[in-house]
C-alpha cells in the first residue's frame, strides 16, 4: 500500500506541475497512473475471488448470485474510475451520467438476488 500511496502522491505532484506547463498531458499522466493502480489491484484481487468461491462452497449459494456480485463490483470499479477521470478533466455532467448508469446497471444485476431473498423469506412463512 505504501508503494501505491507514494505513486499517487508523485502522480499528483507531476499532474500539478503539468497543469502549468502542458494541461493536455496532465490528463494522460492521471489516466496512466489510474490504469497502473487498476491493474495492480486486479492482480491482488485473486484472493478476494477465491474467498468468495469458498463462501459459496460453504453456504451452497448458487454460482449465479456470486457471479452477479462479482459483476457488480467490477462495474462499480470501472464506472468509478471513469467518472473520476471525467471529473478531473472538468466534465462533471458526463461523470454524473456515468455514475447514474452504473447505479442502474447494478440495480438490474441485483434483481435476481433480491428475488431469491424474497423467495427464501416467503418459504419461511
Amino acid at each position: 500500500m505504501f508503494k501505491i500511496a507514494l505513486c499517487g502522491v508523485v502522480t499528483a505532484l507531476l499532474a500539478t506541475h503539468l497543469r502549468a506547463v502542458k494541461e493536455e498531458y496532465r490528463l494522460f499522466v492521471i489516466l496512466a497512473a489510474g490504469l497502473v493502480f487498476t491493474f495492480w489491484i486486479l492482480d491482488k484481487m485473486t484472493w478476494f475471488v477465491d474467498s468468495l468461491k469458498q463462501i459459496q462452497e460453504y453456504t451452497s449459494i448458487d454460482p449465479i448470485y456470486m457471479n452477479c456480485i462479482l459483476r457488480m463490483i467490477g462495474i462499480t470499479c470501472i464506472c468509478e474510475f471513469s467518472a473520476n477521470l471525467c471529473r478531473d478533466s472538468g466534465h462533471e455532467t458526463l461523470a454524473e451520467q456515468i455514475s447514474m448508469l452504473a447505479r442502474l446497471v447494478i440495480l438490474s444485476f441485483s434483481v435476481p438476488i433480491v428475488l431469491a431473498i424474497l423467495e427464501s423469506i416467503h418459504g419461511m412463512l
